[in-house]
């Protein structure tokens, strides 16, 4: 069984050669720790020897550094230049082109030109190789051969490295400040940070229908200059980033998030049973008739949402009058529902209000005339409720009366309250001959009227109560 210390030298060489892997990946040249001595060779009892670390995997546009040593027994012996060339498996070292050498006067694959570097010194055990925007056609086995006048000429087919070029899966890096607000231009940051600077510089480009600007540039990174607005938020900005040595594009996509004030705040109403609503400009006057129903719905555009609050007279209506989502609820309304409803909405960066006029209509209804006889004379009564409030007259004959008026043969008096209107006739003189009294109501909307029959000496006779909407009570003479 080996010893200890000697498993432990023979595990040696390859942490070191993975810890010079890593640096090398890091910041695209080998470190210092690449010290590629003959004496570890020789310690080990090794005539020729390469030691590198394989396999090696990179993605398609990226590079890799691999990091490489090798030992031949008659290098440092011999006389002339050290060329170091590496060939794909299977070539022909004599007919067939290196992929990578330092022999400028070999010439090496078309396919690899530029893109395979040997980076290490032959001359000083080093046979690192620098391979740039790998290509997945670059998959595959490699061997070195080391080359020294007419007694250093030796191929390591034995140490061979393999080489996996996979997809690349990275994706730019995108930057975004998480609350964005109209009227503050932002900087957008999108990075490769993962790709090299060795290789072919990458492509940038923006996507976005925001209003934008390109700001500064660096081989791995670009930015873009924004200026959001309202009507950005929940649109996209997309970085894509091509490396042109393998014509491969990646990008990242980010969704704006613009905070700004409620804007277009708008009212609508559901009537009775309705379906669908109607829209109302800002300061609408809105009638309805009494004992009916309506939904006012108020919706506003803001981010973050606003919150609706509905306020009548300066005072805000009670949560169970109306929910979360502005829509403020009238059941059988009343007259004293009328008056002004505001819509405010409200979040951290402003407010906006709109409002409506509601008017509670109540349908006319007339009730009256009623006559009766005394020892002064005929007394009649006439009363009418409605929104808006209407108007009562009387009509004897021909005649008009209106308002409250007193003489020797008629006193009239009117009063009102709210809806209602009340009037009183009273009549002090007999009748020679039949007479009708008429009382009649009417408002903007509409009109009645209600007639009794009075015969010289006989109980009052009540007629019936009609309504047509363009009833007219023209005067034809004033009673006397």
């Amino acid at each position: 069984m080996p010893s200890v210390s000697v498993m432990w030298q023979s595990l040696l060489p390859a942490l070191l050669w993975a810890a010079e892997w890593v640096q090398g990946n890091r910041n695209g040249r080998l470190s210092k720790a690449e010290s590629c001595s003959p004496k570890k060779f020789q310690s080990l009892n090794q005539q020729n020897k390469l030691d590198l670390w394989t396999p090696m995997e990179v993605q398609e546009g990226l590079c890799v550094l691999i990091p490489c040593c090798v030992f031949h027994s008659n290098l440092h012996s011999s006389n002339g230049s050290v060329f170091g060339y590496w060939f794909r498996e299977g070539a022909d070292i004599y007919h067939d082109s290196p992929v990578a050498t330092n022999n400028p006067d070999r010439k090496v694959q078309n396919e690899t030109l530029g893109r395979f570097h040997l980076t290490g010194d032959p001359q000083k055990n080093s046979c690192s190789l620098d391979i740039r925007d790998a290509r997945q056609m670059d998959t595959g086995t490699y061997f070195f051969r080391l080359e020294r006048g007419s007694s250093v000429k030796h191929s390591y087919t034995m140490d061979q490295l393999s080489l996996h070029v996979t997809a690349l899966t990275y994706s730019p890096e995108l930057h975004i400040p998480e609350i964005l607000e109209p009227g503050h231009p932002i900087r957008l940051n999108c990075s490769v940070p993962w790709a090299c600077e060795r290789g072919t510089p990458p492509i940038f480009s923006w996507i976005s229908a925001a209003l934008t600007s390109l700001g500064s540039r660096t081989t791995l990174s670009s930015v873009l200059i924004l200026s959001p607005r309202p009507q950005d938020h929940g649109t996209n900005v997309t970085c894509q980033v091509n490396f042109p040595g393998v014509d491969v594009t990646v990008e990242r996509t980010i969704q704006l998030s613009v905070s700004y004030a409620p804007q277009n705040l708008m009212i609508s109403v559901f009537q009775g049973n309705d379906t669908e609503s109607s829209a109302l400009s800002n300061g609408s006057s809105l009638h309805i008739q009494e004992g009916e129903s309506l939904r006012l719905v108020c919706v506003t555009d803001s981010n973050p949402p606003a919150t609706l609050n509905w306020i009548r007279e300066n005072l805000t209506l009670r949560p169970s009058h109306f929910s979360n989502h502005g829509v403020l609820e009238l059941c059988q309304v009343e007259l004293e529902d009328s008056g002004i409803y505001i819509c405010q909405a409200q979040n951290p960066l402003g407010a906006q209000t709109a409002f409506v006029n509601l008017t509670v209509q109540s349908p006319l209804q007339l009730l009256g005339p009623s006559c009766s006889w005394s020892a002064e004379g005929l007394h009649c009564n006439c009363s009418s409720r409605a929104w808006p409030p209407p108007s009562l007259s009387w009509q004897l004959g021909e005649a008009l009366l209106e308002g409250t008026s007193s003489n020797a043969t008629i006193r009239l008096n009117s009063s009102s309250a709210g809806p209602w209107v009340n009037s009183s006739l009273s009549l002090f003189r007999n009748l020679s001959s039949s007479l009708y009294v008429i009382c009649g109501a009417r408002n903007i909307h509409r009109a009645q009227k209600g007639t009794v029959l009075l015969l010289p000496g006989q109980e009052v006779m009540k007629g019936k109560t009609g309504e047509r909407e363009d009833w007219n009570l023209d005067p034809v003479r004033q009673w006397n």
